[in-house]
């Protein structure tokens, strides 16, 4: 996972705190938190169940208010500030503008977060452009050639594709599924976004070819050169070693980054770069472990110990 630091003292880590429970406890019946050496508390992770739980304790159920108020003051500042979310799961969102009246319709079950995503897609205008809007022609050129275009029928919008070359436009329901997956995060940046809002994007790399996913990346380091906020969860390691050159490029000469095909706007300070291996500790629980960052870039040796792993084991195979 990769943050940039608005506070150069923001850190993450985390440990148990057992809360009081039933006579019957729930299996997952524990709260997340940390406090670090200066009594700075980071992360909280309060499960599903504070919602979903059914209280037969008046006491017991003013515990977890309790805690569930303190987590909440602890990220006040940050809770007040412009935030977007984009799912892994938003393809869907871009291709069927019906998606909508069948949530209302319950044929269709969202998240919150799903549902707030959506509606926030199909009541785009268009008419005004954000900060971002230029960075997301530029993506979208290079990524593929055309645009990504709004089209008001009805109620909401139609999300369609512009061809350059054959100067038509295209049903993004027609073409491929990495296009599709694009099209949520250029419209953000084209309409949505602006300086210091926080961009939260999970599995940014969802059905891209290696090549895309490093363009996406240049984008995004572009983004936050530019006032942009953002913090992804990623599993891919291209996307690791992407930022990892990006951080490397600051010790190169204007030239040498020229040569390269990229520009001093896609440079990123290693100072505005946190990353986080969560590593699991129970079944329920993980441990977000930094991960140091230097004008060399960092080490993960997360996606490194699997590449290792089949390497040696391609070796064996072929030795058989």
């Amino acid at each position: 996972m990769l943050v940039k630091e608005a506070n150069k003292n923001f850190k993450m880590e985390s440990s148990l705190m057992e809360v009081p429970s039933s006579e019957e406890p729930m299996i997952n019946d524990e709260i997340v938190l940390k406090f670090d050496k200066n009594d700075e508390n980071i992360l909280i992770n309060m499960n599903s169940f504070l919602i979903n739980k059914r209280f037969d304790d008046e006491d017991e159920m003013i515990y977890y208010m309790i805690y569930a108020l303190f987590g909440v003051s602890i990220f006040e500042d940050t809770l007040l500030k412009n935030s977007y979310y984009i799912p892994a799961e938003r393809s869907i969102f871009t291709k069927d503008k019906t998606i909508i009246s069948k949530r209302i319709q319950n044929k269709i079950v969202f998240s919150k977060n799903q549902e707030d995503f959506a509606l926030s897609l199909f009541n785009l205008s268009g008419d005004e452009k954000g900060q971002f809007y230029d960075l997301a022609c530029s993506f979208e050129k290079e990524l593929s050639g055309g645009h990504i275009v709004l089209e008001k029928d009805g109620l909401f919008n139609n999300v369609k594709y512009l061809d350059f070359n054959e100067n038509i436009k295209v049903s993004l329901k027609l073409l491929s599924t990495s296009l599709n997956e694009m099209a949520a995060i250029i419209l953000y940046l084209k309409y949505i976004l602006k300086e210091d809002d926080l961009l939260i994007i999970e599995e940014p790399e969802a059905h891209l070819h290696p090549k895309n996913q490093r363009i996406l990346v240049k984008y995004l380091a572009e983004a936050i050169n530019k006032g942009l906020n953002v913090l992804i969860t990623t599993h891919s390691d291209y996307v690791i070693h992407q930022f990892n050159n990006l951080i490397r490029l600051g010790n190169s000469t204007s030239d040498e980054i020229f040569k390269l095909n990229y520009d001093e706007n896609n440079v990123l300070n290693f100072k505005d770069v946190s990353i986080y291996h969560f590593k699991e500790q129970s079944k329920y629980s993980f441990v977000p472990e930094k991960i140091e960052v230097n004008n060399t870039g960092f080490t993960e040796d997360n996606f490194s110990k699997i590449t290792e792993e089949l390497y040696e084991e391609s070796i064996d195979i072929i030795n058989f």
